[in-house]
């Protein structure tokens, strides 16, 4: 039956791209949901980060010095979400981010520290000083920024992508006076040319889609659904979801030289600053290969015994009953509930909940109005994305009972059918066609006889047809 309901399963893939699918988590309409976080880290190393800080040195003396040198280059991407996963028409997957759960980190670059400071107190007064040592070259060419977003920065997503950026201090590369240019010096005039420069670095990150394995297609767009495939042999008790976003890190680095001119006359200076002229060193992107997260999501799994239901031969007016047990296989809440229900056929509940590695009883009545051969359809809805539909055949022989017979049990009633795959039930187990030690006893009724039938019933439920919850041994 399973495989006959595959192909309905999979044609619901064309649902996972309804409007109303496009939703960020499960919608109200699911019969199953499971939602389960999903965390992802990324890290671009290209050159190994080096730390070095002598701290301050020697120590308890009131003149220290201090030497380090910082070495970094690499960029961090972490990002939070959820993968919901709902049902039925297969298993349909969202991944929707955990706002504020997406960091973005770049640190590049070299820093040269070389610091004296001293501390006395001379004549009752006391003297501090801290600065960067004379001559010693000190240098902060760090490039360093970072930002918080939600993820996942899907293409629709706003904004798209996320970008850092930083600038270096300004170095001067070299200045000439006006003598060394022109070979002399004119009184009351002096200038020069020089230049400087700075280093620039945009860092850019964005996700490109969403891998998840066995599904129809990876998730490329913000608030898309796709559907999970199923294995061969169905969803079964819980199925093992693998993730991986995949995405992209650019880079845009420049030396940004800046050219000036300035001039000295009688005593006033003037600066005829150049623009500023970027010298491209780096243009160049990577693509992200985060690690895969795996999320076990528990499903409901439903068998239903026996497969069909043949109360054998019956009195026109007569109740015949039988009952259903229902199995729940699987790690997660087994629903059902009976749709559709003739007016010829009664159950014990309309609603049945069944616990993970549970079973419960549903009890069958059959009251047939006409005579002839009886054949209905007990239509059962469940939670398991495997068998959204269960339908069950329910046949009987319907008799007029004559005035002989009246009162004096039903003899011609058989036993039910019992189908070749209904594994563990004993139709010799159901005296007189009835299950749970029901007598199989007939009650005279005529037919239209509407009291006489609500007694029936009501007789029926009494003994013992409600429905039953029982752990499985």
């Amino acid at each position: 039956m399973r495989f006959a309901l595959r192909g309905l399963v999979l044609a619901g893939v064309l649902l996972a791209f309804a409007p109303r699918a496009l939703a960020q988590d499960c919608p109200v309409d699911a019969v199953g949901c499971h939602r389960a976080d999903i965390d992802f880290e990324y890290l671009d190393m290209r050159l190994p980060s080096v730390s070095l800080d002598s701290g301050w040195v020697p120590a308890s003396s009131p003149i220290q010095v201090r030497f380090a040198l910082f070495f970094m280059g690499e960029t961090e991407v972490t990002l939070g979400g959820t993968l919901a996963t709902y049902w039925p028409f297969g298993l349909s997957m969202a991944t929707p981010g955990r706002p504020g759960e997406g960091h973005f980190r770049m640190s590049w670059g070299l820093e040269i520290v070389a610091r004296m400071r001293f501390s006395a107190t001379i004549a009752g007064t006391s003297y501090s000083w801290e600065g960067d040592i004379p001559f010693v070259p000190v240098r902060d060419l760090r490039l360093i920024d970072e930002a918080t977003f939600d993820p996942f920065v899907l293409p629709g997503s706003t904004p798209r992508p996320i970008v850092l950026r930083d600038t270096t201090e300004r170095i001067d590369i070299f200045s000439v006076g006006l003598s060394s240019i022109i070979g002399t010096s004119i009184p009351g005039i002096d200038g020069g040319f020089g230049v400087t420069m700075t280093g620039d670095l945009t860092t850019s990150y964005q996700t490109d889609r969403i891998l998840i394995d066995d599904a129809r297609g990876p998730i490329d767009r913000e608030g898309a659904v796709v559907q999970y495939w199923p294995p061969p042999d169905g969803f079964g008790a819980s199925e093992d979801v693998v993730v991986r976003p995949e995405g992209t890190i650019a880079y845009e680095g420049d030396i940004v030289a800046r050219p000036n001119v300035f001039v000295e006359l009688l005593g006033r200076r003037f600066e005829l600053l150049g623009i500023d002229v970027p010298i491209p060193i780096v243009r160049t992107s990577t693509a992200t290969a985060f690690d895969p997260a795996t999320v076990h999501v528990p499903l409901p799994d439903v068998t239903v015994s026996p497969t069909n239901l043949d109360v054998g031969t019956i009195y026109v007016g007569d109740v015949a009953d039988d009952t259903l047990t229902v199995r729940n296989r699987g790690e997660a809440e087994l629903v059902v509930t009976v749709e559709d229900l003739p007016d010829t056929v009664m159950v014990s509940s309309t609603r049945i909940v069944v616990p993970p590695a549970s079973e419960a009883s549903l009890g069958v009545m059959i009251a047939p109005d006409t005579a002839g051969m009886f054949a209905e359809t007990l239509t059962l809805r469940t939670n398991d994305p495997d068998l959204p539909v269960i339908r069950i055949p329910l046949t009987a022989e319907a008799i007029e009972p004559d005035a002989g017979s009246m009162g004096q049990g039903d003899a011609g009633r058989r036993d039910a059918s019992v189908s070749s795959g209904d594994a563990g039930v004993d139709a010799g187990s159901r005296p007189g066609g009835l299950s749970g030690g029901a007598c199989g006893c007939s009650v005279p009724a005529s037919r239209g006889d509407a009291s006489s039938r609500a007694l029936l019933v009501a007789l029926a439920l009494s003994m013992g047809l409600v429905t039953r919850l029982r752990r499985r041994r």
